[in-house]
């Protein structure tokens, strides 16, 4: 990356944080049309935490699923149920 590529790419940035935007992240049990979200966060623009929560699934969590996001059956059975 040249000079005149950096400057632009610390431009971009901030002007993105400027605008102070969120960020959702969701881990699910797969990427099906029927699989569902196993864990919701959202976090600001400066790294706070604005929602951090395990969803109960209405199924098993497959262990391909958990091999990714090391989310276990155990992890979310007391967790609110997700709706669909």
């Amino acid at each position: 990356m040249n000079t005149s590529d950096r400057l632009e790419a610390i431009r971009l940035a901030q002007t993105h944080v400027a605008q102070r935007p969120v960020y959702l992240d969701t881990e699910t049990t797969g990427v099906g049309k029927s699989d569902v979200i196993v864990e919701i966060a959202v976090i600001d623009y400066d790294g706070s935490i604005l929602v951090n929560s395990l969803v109960r699934p209405n199924k098993k969590i497959p262990f391909g699923a958990t091999n990714v996001h090391g989310i276990t059956d155990e992890m979310v059975k007391n967790a609110p149920l997700g709706k669909r």
